[in-house]
């Protein structure tokens, strides 16, 4: 696993819990495959899951897999918040890893961490819940 990413602002748009910053969802579900460069095409044997009910959402952001890299993770959150923004109740996309290669023999020649997430966010609504 990388280092923990610093980020600028606080995880969930400055609010401390997933409730506050996201009132009208019920859950948040999120699917992920972690690919390791541009080339990789992915098998989906690797897919993995978190959700706000599973209890596994990790404050929003998915850590990246790369041992060397530094600083790295994907903001589910963020994707989360443009969705609530536009009323989206699913959505496909691919995001990449922010963080920096750090290898043991050349510290100072940090490259762009390659690797790269694609994924699926399945939003439940309050609203929704009730009227089932």
């Amino acid at each position: 696993m990388s280092v923990p990413r610093f980020r600028t602002s606080a995880f969930y748009n400055g609010l401390g819990s997933f409730k506050a910053a996201f009132p009208t969802l019920f859950d948040a579900m999120v699917e992920w495959e972690e690919l390791n460069g541009p080339d990789d095409p992915g098998k989906g044997r690797n897919r993995r899951k978190m959700g706000h009910r599973r209890g596994n959402f990790n404050r929003g952001l998915i850590s990246c897999g790369n041992a060397d890299c530094w600083e790295g993770g994907y903001p589910i959150d963020r994707v989360i918040d443009d969705m609530v923004a536009n009323e989206e109740n699913a959505r496909d996309g691919v995001l990449y890893c922010g963080g920096r290669e750090l290898p043991e023999e050349g510290k100072r020649q940090a490259t762009r961490c390659r690797r790269r997430i694609r994924y699926r966010v399945t939003l439940s609504t309050r609203q929704a819940r009730k009227a089932a």
